[in-house]
C-alpha cells in the first residue's frame, strides 16, 4: 500500500512538471514603423495569449502560409489582452500602431519551436 501510494504521488508531481513543456513566454519590444511575425512557414497550431503592456497600439494580423490574404484580428491598446488559436502553418504579425516602442507580453502554448523577428511595416 505505501509504494501505491508512493507511486501515485510520484505520478501526480511527474506529470505536473511535464505540463510547463510546451509552453513559451516572452517580454517582446516592437520599434515604432515595425511589426513583431510569429510564425513563419509551416509548423503545428498554437494558442498564444497577448498583452499590450505599453501604451503604443499594436494591431495584430494572420496569414495562411503561402497566402496574400491578410485578416487583421482587431488592436490592441494599453492593458488590453486577447487570446487567438492559431491553425497549423499560420503565421501572426503585431503591428506597432504609435511612434513610441510598443510592448507585448507573450505567451505560447503547442508549438513552440517557430520563427520569431521584425519586418517594416507596409
Amino acid at each position: 500500500m505505501k509504494r501505491l501510494r508512493v507511486f501515485t504521488l510520484f505520478s501526480f508531481v511527474f506529470f505536473q512538471s511535464c505540463s510547463i513543456f510546451g509552453v513559451l513566454t516572452s517580454q517582446t519590444s516592437i520599434e515604432p514603423g515595425k511589426s513583431f511575425v510569429l510564425g513563419e512557414g509551416e509548423h503545428g497550431g498554437y494558442t498564444a495569449v497577448i498583452k499590450n503592456t505599453a501604451t503604443s497600439p499594436v494591431e495584430v494580423y494572420i496569414q495562411k502560409y503561402q497566402s496574400e490574404v491578410i485578416t487583421s484580428l482587431g488592436v490592441l491598446n494599453k492593458g488590453d489582452q486577447q487570446e487567438y488559436r492559431v491553425a497549423n502553418n499560420n503565421r501572426v504579425s503585431f503591428k506597432n500602431l504609435g511612434k513610441k516602442v510598443a510592448v507585448i507580453s507573450i505567451k505560447l502554448r503547442g508549438e513552440t519551436n517557430l520563427s520569431m523577428g521584425y519586418k517594416e511595416n507596409n
